[in-house]
């Protein structure tokens, strides 16, 4: 039985026993027996303090067990530039670290030199991006070069 479950258990319980609560009070005997009947309603007070609490704490463990799915799931990521960006232009990230495992890894700008291979830098697979300017119908290009990749350029 989940945590849920057992939750709602416990607020059937407590609605039961405010009913068993208030058929004592109907009861004759107990009405004419003034501190019985007192006792009875302050079960029956705590019983629906209870049982509100109770239904607050459902609500609090469902917004936050939605707030865990939403904390923990991946960023939404668009390509751009050979890069990804999230909608807001905030970015560029790896996309080898996002496609790979799902992070987004930030890439941090480098200098350009001769001896540079890329624009941005990604400090965790530590591949290199350069964008390059592309024709109009083609869109855009880029340039990626990864540390393990011995190839001549």
């Amino acid at each position: 039985m989940n945590r849920l479950e057992r939750i709602v258990g416990v607020v059937a319980t407590i609605s039961g026993a405010i009913d068993i609560a208030q058929k004592i009070i109907e009861l004759k005997a107990v009405a004419k027996n003034a501190d019985a009947m007192m006792l009875l309603a302050s079960l029956k007070l705590a019983l629906a303090d209870a049982k509100t609490q109770l239904a607050d704490m459902m609500t609090e463990n469902l917004q936050l067990k939605s707030d865990l799915a939403t904390a923990t799931s991946p960023p939404v990521l668009l390509p751009k530039d050979g890069m990804y960006y999230k909608s807001d232009d905030d970015g560029p990230f790896c996309t080898i670290c996002f496609d790979r495992d799902e992070k987004a890894i930030r890439l941090v700008e480098v200098g350009m030199s001769i001896w540079s291979t890329g624009r941005w830098s990604c400090g965790v697979c530590k591949t290199r991006f350069r964008p390059q300017q592309a024709s109009a119908s083609s869109g855009s290009v880029v340039s990626v070069s990864h540390p393990n990749d011995r190839r001549r350029r």
